[in-house]
């Protein structure tokens, strides 16, 4: 179809993606997604480390600073879905899933869509610890930058990218852990309840991962 081939193992991946999803997911079929996703995740970030310390070497204190205050206000748009209820929270996540839901098979049935609410809302609340654990990797990274000219800086720029969840506080792990069991009882649901036209709107949408991530810089 005239698309470049996609660069690395991404392209093998994706192709074996949507051979599990041609005829129905399995909770296998989803344990080997996420495995896959940390390892091309480990895999590009460990290419990016090898050249990246160099580049952390570069940076000078007024761009560390600009740093800080971006890395700011990235969390502050999360502090007000901090300061509401639990409740409410969930209730703007089943938003979100059903738009996600809606972009990946199109048109959803009334039932598909109170189902996605219903597992949605059993979600655990996730934002408390994942805000924490953005807080102490902007520290991490702040003061990798900030001792930038040490003779650890490339170790330590692979540690934070490449082993990032090894030092994790507990809770998040955990945290993390119950989201991916429930993304997969919410995916085994929605795919037992596909419709062909479904199938077929998420396998041309799998499709086109290969030209996006075929556009972005080689690394």
């Amino acid at each position: 179809q005239g698309r470049a081939p996609l660069p690395g193992p991404h392209e093998g991946v994706l192709r074996q993606a949507g051979e599990r999803a041609a005829d129905g997911l399995t909770a296998d079929d989803l344990d080997w997604a996420f495995g896959q996703y940390d390892q091309l995740r480990a895999d590009l970030f460990r290419r990016f480390a090898t050249d990246g310390a160099e580049f952390v070497r570069q940076v000078n204190d007024p761009q560390v600073s600009r740093l800080k205050q971006t890395l700011q206000k990235r969390l502050a748009r999360e502090e007000d879905l901090l300061r509401d209820d639990a409740a409410k929270r969930q209730a703007k996540r089943v938003e979100r899933m059903l738009g996600l839901a809606r972009e990946w098979m199109g048109t959803l049935s009334a039932l598909q869509e109170q189902e996605i609410a219903r597992l949605t809302m059993s979600f655990p609340d996730s934002l408390p610890s994942w805000y924490a654990h953005q807080m102490y990797r902007h520290e991490q990274l702040v003061a990798l930058l900030e001792s930038r000219q040490s003779d650890q800086t490339a170790a330590r720029l692979e540690a934070w990218l490449v082993h990032q969840d090894q030092d994790a506080d507990p809770h998040f792990a955990e945290i993390t852990a119950q989201m991916r069991r429930h993304i997969k009882g919410l995916v085994i649901s929605l795919d037992r309840s596909a419709t062909p036209t479904q199938r077929r709107h998420f396998l041309s949408k799998l499709d086109e991962v290969p030209s996006l991530v075929g556009d972005l810089p080689a690394a």
